[in-house]
């Protein structure tokens, strides 16, 4: 579980999304669907944690960070950007808050499920960016493994527990 500070609840699609920052020095403002928010009324601001999850898009997989650089991507190999918590400039009217979140990160574990269907994620991953680590879950036809380098797009959710 990562640690957060809760700040508010609002509705998303699929139910209630928490704003929360992460802890530190500078903290990063994400949105992540709360599954079991029901549970948790209106709390108060202050400390929560999040078992977070993300549903990948638009993956691409590298096999080390070596690699990842000599793709000439923008993005450091771990990063993340809060894209559905904060618009893209000031003056975008038709910005929609979401909780999906641009990346790159290491990843640290991999486990491959060869029995899904066609639409389904057949890759799991935990994986590291600057500023959280949580599980992942893609579709892909690369070899993932430890020490790759997973990039994309994710959306993201778990279960929040106060305090």
């Amino acid at each position: 579980m990562s640690e957060f500070r809760f700040l508010y609840f609002q509705k998303d699609a699929q139910g209630r999304m928490a704003r929360v920052e992460t802890l530190g020095e500078k903290p990063l403002p994400l949105n992540v669907h709360i599954d079991n928010a029901r549970e948790l009324g209106d709390p108060p601001e202050g400390p929560c944690r999040i078992d977070v999850s993300g549903i990948g898009m638009e993956m691409r997989v590298y096999p080390s960070e070596e690699a990842y650089r000599a793709a000439g991507l923008k993005l450091a190999p771990l990063t993340l950007i809060p894209m559905g918590a904060v618009p893209p400039r000031k003056d975008y009217p038709d910005f929609v808050e979401s909780a999906h979140v641009l990346f790159a990160g290491k990843v640290l574990e991999a486990e491959a499920y060869p029995d899904t269907g066609p639409e389904c994620p057949n890759c799991g991953v935990l994986l590291e960016t600057e500023a959280l680590r949580f599980r992942l879950y893609f579709r892909t036809e690369e070899h993932v493994e430890a020490g790759c380098v997973a990039s994309g797009v994710a959306w993201l959710y778990g279960d929040m527990e106060m305090g």
